[in-house]
């Protein structure tokens, strides 16, 4: 049985890790990852157009992953609330995410029909009719997800989508 260890290099705000095989050669299998603070890559207010307002200062957790980050936002549109919500996970490895992100596309294919998405390493968006619209993608080791409901004012697949891809542009520059 071979051993295997990690070297992590930091290079600005993305690691990459090698690993060393049992002989000390690199196995040629190098991936980087993002070492961000979620709180840093989630959507900011200055990232929306006018009229949008930011509900609260967000939440945020440390976990078995890197951390968690979300923040709510409402557009204020003919006196109706279309809140969207931003959620943010950094995990320590592609591995981790890799394996949360699929196991959340089982549990979404085993109830909804989905959209892939283009616009990151794997996505898809979905509607749960009488709740709102999701798009969850994988960028390296970050899960995001951007909700929108469809009460009173609603979201769309469109627009769910547009949000996430923004997410994803600002988590992967």
């Amino acid at each position: 049985m071979s051993e295997t260890v990690t070297v992590t290099q930091t290079i600005t705000e993305i690691q990459t890790q090698t690993t060393i095989t049992e002989t000390g050669e690199p196995d040629n299998d190098t991936t980087e990852i993002i070492t961000k603070d979620a709180s840093e890559l989630a959507l900011a207010l200055e990232d929306f157009p006018a009229g949008w307002k930011l509900l609260g200062e967000g939440i945020k957790q440390e976990g078995s992953f890197a951390g968690y980050f979300s923040r709510t936002f409402v557009k204020q549109e003919l006196l109706l609330a279309e809140p969207l919500i931003c959620y943010v996970k950094v995990f320590s490895s592609v591995n981790e995410a890799e394996m949360e992100y699929s196991s959340l596309l089982s549990e979404v294919m085993a109830e909804f029909s989905i959209d892939e998405t283009d616009f990151s390493d794997e996505g898809f968006a979905y509607e749960d009719v009488g709740w709102g619209y999701r798009c969850v993608f994988r960028e390296l080791n970050v899960i995001g997800v951007i909700d929108m409901s469809t009460f009173e004012y609603g979201g769309s697949l469109y627009n769910v989508k547009k949000y996430a891809e923004q997410l994803a542009i600002k988590i992967s520059s």
